[in-house]
């Protein structure tokens, strides 16, 4: 059925605006607009010979961004540093998840009313806390994630991204840094709750307001991020997914260098967006990503695939579900 949708979908998307009316369809807005720019966004992602002349620029000015927002050394004015939380905010408006997720969905004990939820996210980095176990595997990741990084670090303006280089040689990344960004996400991955406790209504539902949400973790201010997101509003309450991960998350982040905590967040935005983009310099991470589903390391799928999904994802699944 999914193979038959994603068919019609290409075939709608390739093709002219019906000309005649329907009961499905007008001529007239808001279906003509609606499904111009649902076009427009599927050749756009179709001009592969586009994208690769722009290259990483698109995925190293959100590094940038994030470079800003989180700098390398903390801020001697500001004793209250609230950097962390302000990246976190900038990773959750492009789409990226952090040491911590914050969603809104249906109250599992009251369907009819939408509830915010806090909790650890879906994965750190590699699919499982148990892959952090196999050796073979953590030094396939390390490797990608050091080919990657040092291949954006070249490609970087100069000066910029330079937290991540080696003392001795600017274009080189920090192997010490591999090794440290992996271990916080190996520890973060440990305290973490196992997927089936995650998703057992009897441990995840834990009703808390929103002072004692706050008070779990002095590193990551759930308040500020509603305050960015929802200015004005107090929730009633929020589900705490794990009070015990978001406490151990304190103790881990308070331990860990800012650099480290940095170079995870870059990290975690490469991971994100490193598919839509058209660059050597993410290759490693794409052929990391075949061998994790037993594929060939240089197979990629048909390009309209992606761009049908794409144009699902970006653009609003509504218009692509009839």
């Amino acid at each position: 059925m999914n193979e038959n949708n994603q068919l019609i979908l290409k075939h709608i998307l390739e093709s002219p605006a019906p000309k005649d009316t329907s009961l499905f369809w007008t001529a007239a807005n808001p279906d003509q607009e609606i499904f111009d720019k649902l076009q427009d966004g599927y050749n756009a992602c179709m001009n592969e010979s586009l994208l690769a002349s722009i290259g990483s620029k698109p995925l190293l000015d959100l590094l940038l961004q994030l470079d800003n927002i989180y700098p390398t050394e903390k801020s001697k004015k500001n004793k209250d540093d609230n950097s962390l939380t302000k990246a976190i905010e900038f990773l959750m408006s492009i789409g990226v998840g952090g040491p911590v997720s914050i969603d809104v969905g249906a109250d599992d004990k009251d369907p009819d009313t939408n509830v915010i939820s806090v909790g650890a996210p879906y994965s750190f980095g590699l699919p499982s806390k148990q892959y952090y176990e196999r050796a073979e595997i953590v030094d396939s990741y390390k490797e990608t994630i050091g080919s990657v990084l040092e291949a954006l670090l070249k490609e970087a303006k100069p000066d910029a991204l330079l937290f991540m280089s080696d003392n001795h040689d600017m274009t080189v990344l920090s192997k010490d840094l591999v090794d440290s960004l992996v271990a916080l996400e190996k520890s973060m991955a440990n305290v973490a709750p196992d997927p089936e406790d995650a998703a057992d209504v009897t441990k995840y539902y834990n009703p808390r307001t929103l002072k004692e949400t706050e008070a779990y973790n002095s590193e990551i201010s759930v308040k500020e991020i509603l305050d960015t997101f929802a200015s004005g509003y107090t929730p009633s309450k929020i589900i705490v997914g794990s009070p015990d991960y978001l406490k151990a998350l304190e103790k881990i982040l308070k331990s860990s260098s800012r650099k480290t905590i940095k170079t995870y967040l870059v990290w975690k935005v490469v991971q994100s967006w490193a598919g839509a983009v058209e660059d050597p310099a993410v290759q490693p991470l794409l052929r990391f990503r075949n061998k994790l589903r037993g594929q060939a390391p240089d197979v990629k799928q048909e390009r309209w695939r992606t761009c049908v999904s794409s144009v699902g994802n970006d653009l609003g699944k509504s218009h692509l579900t009839t």
